[in-house]
C-alpha cells in the first residue's frame, strides 16, 4: 500500500526493483501526474487511461483518487466509484482511505481475496461513508476524523 510520500519517492526513482505482489498505489492526480512524467492536465483529460497506464506501469492495482475515483487493474480492468463528495477534499482524508485499504487488503488476502477487491471495496466504503457524514455534517464542515462514526454504521448495517 503506496500513498503520500512513498508515491513521491517511487516517482523519484527512490525505489528501486519492482514492487511487491498484491501492491495498491492511491494517488491523486497530482502524484500520478508525477508517477507518469505527464502534466496533471493531461492525467484530468484522461482519467481511465493514467488509471490503466499507472497500473500497467507498476504492475500493480491502481486507485486515482478523484471525483468518482478510479480503480485499475494492471490487466487494463477499471472500476468507477459513483459514491463520495467533495467534502473528501480535505488534507486527511486519503489517509483515512489509505488506512482502509490497507486493513481490507490484509484481512482480504488472508480470505484469498485480491487487491482489487480491497482497492474497490475501501473506495466505495470511504466514499459511502463520506456520502452519509456530508448529509449529518454537510460537506463544508465534515472532516476527515468525521468519517469514522459514519463508516461503523455503514459496516453495521452490512452486518460486518
Amino acid at each position: 500500500m503506496l500513498d503520500a510520500d512513498a508515491l513521491n519517492a517511487l516517482a523519484a526513482g527512490k525505489y528501486r526493483g519492482d514492487l511487491p505482489a498484491n501492491t495498491i498505489l492511491t494517488p491523486h492526480p497530482g502524484e500520478a501526474a508525477r508517477l507518469l512524467g505527464l502534466p496533471v492536465p493531461e492525467v484530468q483529460a484522461d482519467r481511465e487511461g493514467a488509471a490503466v497506464s499507472l497500473a500497467e506501469k507498476y504492475h500493480c492495482v491502481a486507485v486515482l483518487k478523484g471525483h468518482h475515483t478510479l480503480v485499475a487493474a494492471p490487466g487494463g480492468t477499471v472500476w468507477r466509484n459513483e459514491t463520495g463528495n467533495a467534502g473528501l477534499a480535505k488534507g486527511g482524508s486519503g489517509d483515512i482511505l489509505a488506512g482502509l485499504t490497507a486493513g481490507l487488503l490484509a484481512a482480504g488476502l488472508k480470505q484469498g481475496r485480491t487487491p482489487e477487491d480491497a482497492a474497490v471495496c475501501a473506495v466505495w466504503l470511504h466514499g459511502a461513508a463520506a456520502d452519509r457524514c456530508a448529509k449529518r455534517r454537510s460537506m463544508t464542515a465534515m472532516l476527515p476524523g468525521d468519517l469514522f462514526e459514519d463508516l461503523g454504521w455503514i459496516l453495521g448495517e452490512l452486518g460486518r
